[in-house]
């Protein structure tokens, strides 16, 4: 349907926006840790670029986190890209 496109649209969007903007991975992998798989964590740091790392990181949350992972990503990311936070936000209300 329209509406489900459409709320697939945004996730890729807000994917791709995480991916490019996010700065500071490793810090939210950091604060992520106690809920993430050692190996998984590994598997972050030892990526090249922080984009690879975002990739990564956001696959976890999305697609292994269960809803406490995806909470506590949500809450590190408000505290240390409030703006990025913001703007996203902002389109899901459009």
């Amino acid at each position: 349907t329209q509406l489900t496109r459409g709320k697939k649209n945004q996730k890729g969007i807000h994917r791709a926006s995480l991916i490019e903007r996010v700065t500071l991975v490793e810090t939210i992998l950091d604060k992520l840790s106690p809920l993430v798989h050692p190996e998984a964590c590994a598997k972050v740091r030892a990526a090249v670029t922080r984009q690879e790392k975002m990739r990564l990181l956001y696959d976890i949350v999305f697609r292994c986190g269960g809803a406490e992972v995806k909470s506590r990503f949500f809450e590190i990311l408000k505290m240390i890209h409030p703006h990025l936070v913001q703007e996203l936000n902002g389109l899901l209300s459009c």
